[in-house]
């Protein structure tokens, strides 16, 4: 039997600016451990650039504007797929501040797992929980460096 664990993230890149994917695996893996995913859970991640999440953003959306993630939400609780998030690694360079691309894409990516697993923030109290949340699981990353 092969008991091999397959890669829970699933990348398309779109860029041709360098970025290291594994960074993405210590979220996934805080993620899954603290929200209880299914051992098979996994996730689509679209690597793009200003002009491809705008074309998404205005199709989907209804913003005409360039940003820095979106999170579509497969829905369907009995399989096993969670979801599309779509990165900006334009956007990303731009807003990294002080920190490597690397975080910034770490952050971004949290970010969108969060909106897959139901956080928003449409509303005041649905943004500080979603805020509280990124703040929690950004602490045990770090407490892990």
């Amino acid at each position: 039997m092969n008991t091999r664990k397959l890669n829970p993230i699933f990348f398309e890149k779109k860029t041709s600016i360098k970025f290291d994917e594994s960074t993405f695996s210590r979220v996934w893996r805080i993620i899954a451990e603290n929200e209880n995913l299914k051992k098979d859970a996994f996730v689509n991640v679209l690597i793009t650039d200003d002009e491809t999440i705008k074309t998404y953003n205005k199709k989907y959306l209804g913003r005409n504007e360039a940003t820095d993630v979106i999170s579509f939400s497969a829905e369907i609780s009995q399989i096993s797929f969670l979801g599309d998030i779509i990165i900006d690694i334009e956007q990303a360079e731009k807003q990294k501040d002080t920190e490597s691309l690397n975080t910034e894409l770490q952050r971004l990516f949290l970010h969108g797992l969060l909106h897959l697993l139901g956080y928003d923030h449409l509303s005041v109290a649905q943004e500080n929980i979603m805020k509280l949340k990124e703040k929690e699981y950004w602490k045990l990353m770090s407490s892990e460096k």
